[in-house]
């Protein structure tokens, strides 16, 4: 990123550090050590003077990034002077030496010797101006003036061009009518009349506003305005904290005087939070709602132009950008802001019957009349019965049918089905360092195989060991196996293993257990051997 040649130092400022709130808003580490050094090494050649002698004298790990700004725009402004004064001074020695040949060519022409030199703004013993020329035109007072602004210095306490001390100095100035002398409360504009019977102030500053008549009204819509006072709106809707007490007049572009019918504040929803705008002057009539540039300076903003923008900074780091006004096409600079009127909500609670119902406890309506009829709860009103059923009521109040042991099925033979389950872990390990145990019961014979594992995972290969065994020793074929959806025993190779063996597997409804009730009570017993050897 480079400064070019012909931009403008205000401009280049708006995009540079456009770019670097871009940065910082997708979450780019943007140091000030690297936007001081950043911005002296992209600044144009006009500059090279100034960033050679920051770089020189300071140290650039410390420095401050509004240190720069001002410093680069001191030094921009004395170019500006020092170019504007080469060209008076080039135009006034063009108009010196077309002076000095119009003289010589006139006092040719009457056949006499030329004349010695005299002043330029004198005048000869016979009283004629000498701004004269041969061809009629005059060379007046007022154009001297403006050279001169150019090649006299500014005082500083009477703004005007002059050599010498100012006579001014050490005396007051007035801030109402701007001599100096006296102060507001002695000027003579401010004089109280002894008939009158009520005080009005009257803003010194004016509000100064124009755009296109056919541009649309926007409620919403903030004008940011450096020649206007004081915020100002017609809208008494989204203000708030209205003080009726300020009764004063605004002075208009026009000159007519219009009376202010109060002072409130706006509250305005950002993207940063809630912002509020103090001090925002009623005034009927107005047609549009002006931002004041010079009250949003006085409350800690920063307003920076430039670009065909406006953006405004919350503090002087200028990092924190508040919004940002793209000149519309009017070239105003229009802010819309979404006003927030702040509401406060009653809460109320309609007493009826399902609301007792709950409060206590889903008591019955039948119970909670005749509580009611005995007066046995204070506040109780007049409960009617409700037909409808409760959600609540038949989810907590329903109960489970038992199971029945007359129409369990039984194998009639060995290893047709075995009842597994697993337990653990247990809080004391065994001499092994185990912590779980698995049960295998026949359902024939009850006869039960208990071994112990390390961890939970270890169930798979335990099965197949059991499986192999009994197989083996009893010469019968394990049919059916019987557990809980426990996750050891409904991994993927355990499904997939019994299905290759052609074992139907029987699972369990979930929080059923008396479904699988032989392993429960096998593990039981076990758990009791192991807690009490």
């Amino acid at each position: 990123m480079r400064m070019t040649d012909g931009e403008s130092l205000d401009s280049y400022l708006a995009r540079f550090f456009g770019t670097v709130n871009n940065l910082k808003s997708l979450g780019e580490d943007v140091t000030e050590t690297r936007i001081v050094q950043k911005l002296l090494m992209s600044l144009s050649r006009r500059y090279k003077s100034i960033v050679s002698i920051i770089e020189e004298t300071r140290d650039l790990d410390v420095l401050r990034v509004e240190e720069v700004i001002a410093s680069v725009k001191v030094y921009d402004k004395r170019e500006d002077l020092h170019d504007e004064r080469d060209k008076v001074a080039g135009t006034e020695r063009a108009f010196s030496s077309l002076k000095v040949g119009n003289n010589q060519v006139q006092g040719t022409h009457k056949g006499s010797q030329s004349r010695p030199n005299q002043k330029w703004r004198g005048q000869d013993k016979k009283g004629s101006n000498w701004s004269q020329n041969n061809n009629g035109s005059s060379w007046n007072n007022n154009a001297w003036r403006k050279l001169e602004q150019y090649v006299k210095p500014q005082c500083q306490v009477c703004q005007k061009y002059h050599f010498g001390v100012c006579r001014h100095k050490g005396k007051p100035r007035c801030g109402k009518c701007n001599r100096f002398g006296h102060i507001a409360k002695d000027c003579e504009g401010n004089k109280q009349v002894a008939n009158c019977a009520k005080e009005e102030d009257v803003t010194t500053g004016t509000m100064f506003y124009a755009c296109h008549s056919a541009s649309v009204k926007n409620g919403s819509v903030w004008f940011v305005d450096e020649c206007c006072s004081n915020h100002m709106t017609s809208q008494e809707s989204v203000l708030i904290n209205i003080d009726r007490s300020v009764t004063c007049k605004v002075k208009m572009g026009t000159g007519d005087l219009v009376q202010a019918t109060g002072k409130g504040t706006l509250l305005v929803e950002t993207q940063h939070g809630r912002r509020y705008i103090h001090e925002v002057l009623l005034v009927p009539g107005l047609d549009e709602n002006l931002l004041s540039v010079g009250q949003m300076m006085e409350h800690g903003y920063y307003v920076l132009f430039g670009g065909n923008m406006a953006v405004i900074f919350d503090d002087d780091s200028l990092n924190n950008v508040v919004a940002k006004v793209v000149m519309g096409g009017n070239r105003c600079f229009p802010l819309s802001l979404e006003s927030m009127t702040p509401a406060a909500r009653k809460a109320s609670v309609i007493e009826d019957s399902w609301i007792w119902h709950r409060r206590l406890g889903h008591l019955n309506f039948v119970s909670m009349k005749k509580m009611q009829q005995m007066e046995m709860v204070t506040g109780l009103p007049v409960l009617t019965e409700m037909k409808d059923v409760c959600e609540g009521c038949v989810s907590g109040k329903h109960h489970r049918e038992k199971f029945d042991k007359e129409g369990a099925w039984r194998a009639s033979y060995p290893l047709e089905l075995v009842h597994t389950d697993l337990c653990g872990p247990m809080q004391n390990e065994s001499i092994g360092g185990n912590r779980y145990f698995i049960t295998f019961i026949d359902d024939f014979s009850r006869m039960c195989w208990v071994y112990f594992l390390r961890n939970k995972s270890d169930t798979f290969n335990v099965f197949k060991k059991f499986k192999a065994f009994v197989e083996l020793q009893s010469g019968f074929s394990l049919k059916k196996l019987r557990s809980d959806r426990g996750g050891e025993y409904t991994s993927h190779e355990f499904q997939e293993f019994c299905a290759n063996m052609g074992m139907e597997r029987q699972l369990t409804i979930a929080h059923s257990p008396q479904q699988n009730g032989v392993a429960l009570r096998g593990e039981i017993e076990q758990y009791v051997r192991w807690q009490d050897p």
